[in-house]
């Protein structure tokens, strides 16, 4: 298999930005055909964002995985 995911970090007015200034992400994962097959919304909880994330397992596991350093 051959599927990508990308993260987009955005600010309160939903612009790009920077993943130091984001306020919230959105992960995109895209099967090998390069289709959307699933969007996670993301709150950053060192923001004023105010809203709760409520994770399932399989959601906190996936995030886990994911390399944020890049």
């Amino acid at each position: 298999m051959n599927e990508k995911n990308e993260i987009v970090y955005l600010d309160d007015n939903n612009n790009i930005v920077e993943k130091e200034v984001a306020t919230h992400a959105i992960i995109r994962e895209y099967d090998e055909n390069g289709n959307l097959i699933n969007e996670t919304f993301m709150v950053n909880k060192n923001s004023d964002t105010k809203e709760e994330l409520n994770l399932t397992e399989e959601e906190k596991e996936f995030l886990n995985g994911i390399n944020w350093t890049r």
